[in-house]
């Protein structure tokens, strides 16, 4: 769309009346929405895109999270999760962004958020992190979106651009959920309100210039965590296991536990598949996964 407008004149663009450009952007976000029928050639070419950027150029069958985080999909990318739907819709980003002049980061980040929630069973295994969390002291945590995201969700959730949007409701409900998108999440609330609205044919907000350059947050960019004034005290467990070694305490014995000779002496089982696991943890932190799974540069 960009590019379209600056092939005109500066006195053209002036000649240019609102319904005109109203119709341009119009037709743009029915590309992104699905319902316009650009050349077959040009969809390819921008889901070849989306492939390269997103799988390394080799694009993962679709993997279904409905059956929890267990060791084959935990090992998996975020992105391998992503429905067929999902993935032309960032293919259409991709178009969009070329157009505009987008860094493309932050489409990378936006998939990474909407993979996760998608590996999660659309976010029915994820916890809410603000109920049941405390720290070492019995304090009580919670964790909320800063300031300036807080604004931008509450800007975005009163939209009427949320109707008719091309993006998962389902996904824009869980990622402003501060319980469950707060700690979780990669991607720009600003570039989320952007896409939403101009998948939806409306004016965004935000101008594309603030996505010219990529900016990582940090976390203090990110969430807010704050702790309560009250201390909350931690019962005293029955038994205490140390280096292997395991022992009724004075409230396990008042409360009649004992332990026989050999859980007293040995580590109490736990089976996680350890080879497993250590293969998930190597693969986290290899660079040539983190390269594929697009975790590069975003964190």
């Amino acid at each position: 769309m960009q590019a379209h407008f600056s092939g005109i004149s500066t006195l053209g663009k002036g000649l240019l009346s609102d319904e005109y450009q109203s119709q341009v952007k119009a037709r743009f976000s029915q590309t992104l929405n699905g319902k316009s029928n650009p050349s077959s050639s040009q969809s390819d070419h921008y889901y070849s895109v989306m492939v390269e950027h997103l799988f390394g150029g080799s694009e993962a069958p679709i993997r279904s999270g409905k059956d929890g985080m267990t060791i084959e999909n935990a090992t998996k990318c975020d992105f391998d999760f992503l429905t067929s739907g999902d993935r032309k819709l960032i293919a259409s980003m991709y178009q969009y962004a070329e157009a505009i002049n987008i860094d493309v980061k932050y489409i990378q980040s936006f998939a990474m958020d909407l993979g996760d929630y998608r590996q999660h069973d659309n976010g029915q295994i994820l916890g809410d992190c603000n109920e049941g969390t405390y720290d070492m002291q019995g304090h009580k945590v919670t964790y909320s979106f800063t300031e300036k995201d807080q604004a931008t969700i509450d800007s975005l959730l009163e939209s009427n651009a949320l109707a008719s949007s091309g993006i998962d409701r389902g996904f824009i409900s869980h990622i402003t959920t501060p319980g469950k998108g707060v700690l979780g999440h990669f991607g720009s609330f600003q570039f989320l309100q952007h896409m939403v609205e101009v998948t939806a044919g409306e004016e965004p907000t935000v101008p594309a210039d603030e996505f010219r350059h990529f900016k990582p947050n940090t976390k203090e960019e990110r969430f807010v965590r704050t702790l309560s004034e009250e201390v909350f005290p931690f019962p005293e467990p029955d038994v205490v296991c140390k280096n292997g070694h395991c022992e009724v305490t004075e409230v396990g014995k008042k409360n009649g536990v004992k332990l026989d000779s050999a859980m007293s002496a040995t580590t109490p089982d736990f089976d996680l598949k350890a080879d497993l696991v250590e293969s998930l943890f190597q693969r986290i932190i290899d660079p040539q996964t983190q390269k594929k799974c697009g975790l590069s540069g975003l964190q």
